[in-house]
Formats: structure tokens, sequence, C-alpha cells
């Protein structure tokens, strides 16, 4: 199953997951490996290419988390406050 997929089935399942952040990765400890962090309803539209992918979706942050997350996986500052 891919990112897409997942969140697909999420969302579905459930639609108020849309807005939570969520970090897809695939190929982890590769060289071309993909590591991103977003709202979900803007990860699905990223390309993971293929591979073994995954996702976690995120619950509450403590502040050096989010500061990692905007480091190591590209989250923007939007993306790391709560959905309303």
């Amino acid at each position: 199953m891919t990112i897409r997929d997942a969140i697909t089935k999420m969302t579905t399942a459930d639609p108020r997951l849309e807005p939570r952040l969520a970090v897809g990765v695939a190929r982890v400890g590769s060289k071309d490996e993909r590591v991103k962090a977003s709202r979900m309803e803007e990860l699905i539209g990223e390309d993971f290419g293929v591979g073994p992918q995954s996702i976690v979706v995120v619950g509450r942050l403590h502040f050096m988390e989010a500061e990692a997350l905007e480091l190591l996986c590209g989250a923007s500052h939007d993306n790391l406050r709560e959905p309303s």
C-alpha cells in the first residue's frame, strides 16, 4: 500500500483527518529516501515513488519535535499549528 492509498482510506473513513499533520517516508536508509511532513490533504499529492513506504499521523507536538519536523522533514510553520 502506498502513502496515497493509506491517506485515502483514512480520510474516507474519517474526513476530520484531512487537516492532520502526517509524515510520509519512503525507502528509509537508501540513497534516494524521501521524507516529507505536511497536512494529509497536501501529502496525498506528493510522489513518494516506489519501494517501502510508511506514514505517521502526528499528535500534539513538543516544540522541539516541531522544530525537528521543520528542519528534517520540510514541514511548514503553518502546518505545525493545531488544526482548528
